[in-house]
């Protein structure tokens, strides 16, 4: 998904989530910016190390590229090894529920736009610390 339909999305998860949870507002400010757009700039690593590059201009043409193509990469904040590892340090540290739930409704999106394109889920796997490193 791009960016207006994450924020808007995201805003509109986050009213009920204020009082769900009874959030108080710089935690629904946090979990708006997280899960609109601050979870995409594991897309910047990515861009950066595949590509071994440190051109912003050229980490636009490939995540344009990317985009157009619904192409998936071992992005960090999307897999579900860094979302489970958020899951369970929030029973710790609450304030980590934010950020899960954020990850939550953003991968559903993103999840949401790729099975639009490609019809499966084999994309899901270079989601995937585990799998990318042992394939």
């Amino acid at each position: 998904m791009n960016f207006p339909t994450h924020l808007v999305l995201s805003t509109a998860v986050a009213v009920p989530l204020k009082y769900v949870f009874n959030f108080d507002n710089s935690s629904i400010f946090v979990f708006i910016v997280w899960s609109s757009f601050l979870i995409d700039i594991d897309h910047i690593f990515y861009y950066a190390l595949k590509h071994r590059t440190l051109s912003f201009k050229k980490w636009l043409e490939v995540g344009k590229t990317m985009r157009n193509k619904m192409q998936p990469g071992l992005f960090i904040f999307h897999s579900i090894e860094f979302n489970l590892l958020l899951l369970l340090f929030s029973a710790l540290y609450p304030w980590l529920l934010i950020f899960f739930l954020g990850s939550m409704v953003h991968i559903l999106l993103d999840t949401i736009g790729h099975y639009r394109y490609h019809r499966d889920f084999q994309w899901i796997k270079k989601w995937s610390i585990f799998i990318s490193i042992y394939s």
